[in-house]
């Protein structure tokens, strides 16, 4: 980079899978080639090995000098994702717009001295958080703290992270529940996971949440900021502004390793007391939506199923092209499979997606086979035929089922 001291240079961090990288060098390699203005130069930097690299350099025809193999600039500029830019002037970092900031005016304003942060998105690093150490300090993602507990913290917004949402760890003796830059629709989900209905909490869930606040606090919350892919420095510090008010981050480190439900429900008294005082909102697990459902059940024994899943396929069956088989697969394929039978079910009219209460690890490799006429449109009589011969059966259910219901109890704060 010495031959192009006395210029702007603008580090370009990209991969030959990023689509946004690619978009950004095109328009670079554009602006460069106009003569439109002088006085910068480009550096695309990559981690990957020339041999990779090359072949889309020479597809889209870039005339840049290029840092390949990188293993040093990435360490001394992190980022959490591509595409990244760096802009340096005198030897100092001036700049690190959003990709789409780097326009052929806002090179030439910056030549001619004007600020970067007054014409530019800046793009914030806040570097990997760890979390086997307390999350939200000073070398660890620090950002404000909202509420802190004896074993818990409610975050303000991270800028420069990404939604992350909740993890839950052990590491020795702690329990750890992490999650960054969530809604507050987001934390309430992962809080109340295991209570929720099941197919709401995973397929459905704008289902899971019932908000019985008034309109006008309920929009508040659940307003989401515009989305816009061009360079507006005035939308994007609106929307960094609604972030910092609008999204949480929460860590939990218990000193005894428990459950993750136990975990949760944890976090669930963390929300309520927090969020009761900032909002003036509670929320509790009730019995609400009517649906009709289907179960997956075990006939006899966990370990009775888990044997009859675990023998090879019966002679003949392997080569018969009536049937779907399945070798050494995961338990949840199972679970798919007799969920597509039951959506298609003709005897039942089900509105949700199975549940399965088995119990069994939907991780556990099986071994099975079912008619490809099960997914096509049966009777549940005819589908539990297929399912007996693992030891599992369906029933089906009608009633209402547990989701989150959001009151506001006081004023907010």
């Amino acid at each position: 980079m010495n031959k192009h001291r006395d210029k702007l240079i603008i580090l370009d961090f990209w991969a030959t899978w990023c689509g946004g990288c690619i978009y950004s060098l095109n328009k670079l390699d554009s602006i460069s080639k106009s003569g439109e203005v002088g006085g910068f130069a480009v550096i695309p930097v990559t981690y990957q090995q020339a041999s990779t690299a090359s072949k889309t350099w020479s597809r889209w025809g870039w005339d840049f000098e290029a840092i390949v193999s990188d293993s040093l600039l990435g360490k001394i500029f992190p980022t959490a994702a591509l595409p990244h830019q760096v802009w340096l002037h005198n030897g100092k970092v001036i700049a690190t717009p959003r990709h789409d900031y780097a326009t052929a005016e806002n090179i030439a304003a910056v030549l001619q001295g004007v600020d970067p942060q007054k014409i530019m998105y800046m793009k914030d690093e806040a570097g990997a958080i760890d979390p086997a150490k307390p999350a939200f300090v000073a070398g660890n993602g620090k950002t404000g703290r909202y509420h802190k507990s004896p074993y818990s913290v409610i975050a303000r917004y991270l800028p420069g992270y990404r939604y992350e949402p909740l993890q839950y760890y052990t590491f020795e003796d702690t329990t750890v529940l992490v999650a960054v830059n969530n809604r507050l629709s987001d934390l309430y989900l992962s809080a109340y996971r295991y209570e929720i209905f099941p197919p709401y909490a995973i397929f459905d869930k704008q289902k899971a949440i019932v908000w019985e606040i008034p309109d006008k606090l309920k929009a508040e919350i659940l307003s989401q900021p515009s989305r816009h892919f061009t360079a507006d420095l005035l939308q994007d510090k609106k929307r960094e502004e609604h972030l910092k008010r609008r999204r949480f981050g929460y860590n939990l480190r218990y000193p005894k390793v428990i459950s993750d439900k136990a975990a949760r429900r944890y976090m669930q008294n963390d929300l309520n007391i927090f969020f009761g005082i900032y909002f003036g909102i509670k929320a509790d697990i009730e019995n609400r939506i009517p649906n009709t459902y289907a179960v997956l059940r075990l006939l006899g024994s966990r370990e009775d199923a888990e044997r009859l899943m675990s023998r090879d396929l019966p002679s003949g069956i392997s080569s018969d092209g009536t049937y779907f088989r399945f070798r050494d697969r995961p338990f949840e394929l199972v679970v798919s499979n007799a969920n597509i039978a039951v959506s298609n079910v003709v005897d039942y009219r089900v509105s949700a997606a199975l549940v399965d209460s088995t119990g069994i690890d939907p991780s556990l490799s099986t071994t099975t086979y079912f008619s490809k006429a099960m997914r096509s449109g049966r009777s549940l009589s005819e589908i539990n035929k297929e399912l007996k011969r693992y030891g599992l059966i369906l029933t089906i259910e009608n009633k209402s089922v547990p989701v989150v219901v959001i009151r506001q109890t006081n004023t907010p704060h």
